[in-house]
Formats: structure tokens, sequence, C-alpha cells
């Protein structure tokens, strides 16, 4: 594959489908796109959901890293496939259904705009684009856990 098809396709993975050229809010487009990729992958079973899941994180890390050097910034704006992968962990093995959703999405958004740990972005290249929504994906999918034991 030539070099500018590859670099074409990672741009084009790592911006959402250049979600990520929007304006205005291209982290909550990008968010948005991960909440439609969570609908699909809630039809088919956990170990599916588990394999793509990692699969697409590690396919976020190469992109990311790679469309990073491409626009020649730590982690713009445009890049938002961490959004995605990162919506997609926040609704996982959660019903799929509004108030789950409504919930997921704002308290992933909060807490990727407030950085819980902010030393994760300093890692190298795509890892640090995705670590950081990572933690953010995480500690949403705990809380809302809880929240499920304790309003099932």
């Amino acid at each position: 594959m030539p070099a500018t098809l590859g670099r074409h396709v990672a741009v084009f993975i790592a911006t959402g489908g250049y979600v990520g050229y929007l304006r205005e809010a291209p982290g909550t487009a990008g968010s948005v796109l991960g909440v439609v990729l969570s609908w699909v992958l809630s039809k088919w079973s956990l170990y599916v959901q588990i394999g793509l899941l990692l699969s697409l994180f590690i396919l976020g890390v190469v992109t990311a890293g790679y469309a990073e050097r491409w626009f020649g910034t730590k982690d713009p704006r445009a890049i938002v496939i961490d959004e995605i992968v990162g919506m997609v962990l926040a609704l996982f093995a959660l019903p799929f259904r509004i108030g789950y959703v409504i919930a997921a999405f704002a308290l992933f958004r909060a807490l990727d705009i407030l950085k819980p740990l902010p030393a994760i972005e300093h890692l190298p290249a795509g890892w640090g684009i995705m670590c950081d929504d990572l933690v953010a994906a995480i500690i949403t999918n705990i809380v809302l856990q809880g929240v499920r034991v304790v309003l099932p």
C-alpha cells in the first residue's frame, strides 16, 4: 500500500471518518459516533464486544499516533478515535437504554474534559491520546455499573 494511501486511511480512522474536522465540538461528535457503535455492538455477545473493543483500542493507538505525526501537534482536536472507543467502553456491558446512554455520555464527556489523570496524556504518540479517554471511560463504566446494582 502506498504511503499516501496509508496516511489517508489512518487519518480517516483517527478522525472518525473526518468528523474530527468539525469546527465545533469534534470530541462530542466523536462521542456520538461511539454511542452509535455501542448500539451496534450491543447486539453481539460480550465476548465479541471485548474482542472488538480491544481491536478498536489498538487500531486507535496506531492511527492516532500516525495522525498526530501527520498533523504535527500533540493530541490535535481532529483526532476523535479516542472519544469513539472511549464511549464504547463507557457503555460496555450496560443495558443500551436511554438513561444509561445519557448518563454515560454526560459523565464520560465531563471526565474527558477534566482529565482525571493528566499525566497519562504524556505517554508517547497514540498511547497518550487513547489512554486518557480510557481512564475516563473506565471510571464512567464503574460508576454506572454501581448505579445499575443499586437501582436495577
